[in-house]
């Protein structure tokens, strides 16, 4: 996971990327990040509980949609509590429905 936070190198000034993100009640997000190559990083999750007492709950996702009023280059979908590599790739589109689990899930957004 930390991999695909982790930016060395010198300070810059990130720019901005513009979206509106339709969401289920129950999902949390934090700011938005950007990397020194250009991409954005989305971090989502549910805040629900994903166990009780020893038991796995495994809560049903809730689909969110992001829209960033204009075309992108390249959306990637990342879980990496579980694979480091992504489970999905979207090009060239100006909106996405995606479901959001119990753990992590990030979008990794180049313009």
């Amino acid at each position: 996971m930390l991999n695909l936070f982790t930016d060395r190198g010198p300070n810059f000034t990130p720019a901005r990327l513009a979206f509106t993100l339709k969401q289920n009640e129950g999902v949390k997000r934090t700011k938005m990040m950007q990397k020194r190559d250009g991409t954005f990083l989305l971090p989502l999750w549910q805040d629900v509980d994903s166990y009780s007492r020893g038991v796995m709950l495994n809560p049903a996702p809730k689909q969110v949609t992001i829209d960033f009023g204009k075309q992108v280059g390249t959306v990637r979908q990342f879980q990496p509590t579980y694979k480091a590599a992504p489970v999905k790739e979207d090009r060239g589109i100006s909106s996405l429905t995606f479901p959001v689990y119990d753990h992590l899930t990030v979008l990794a957004i180049t313009p």
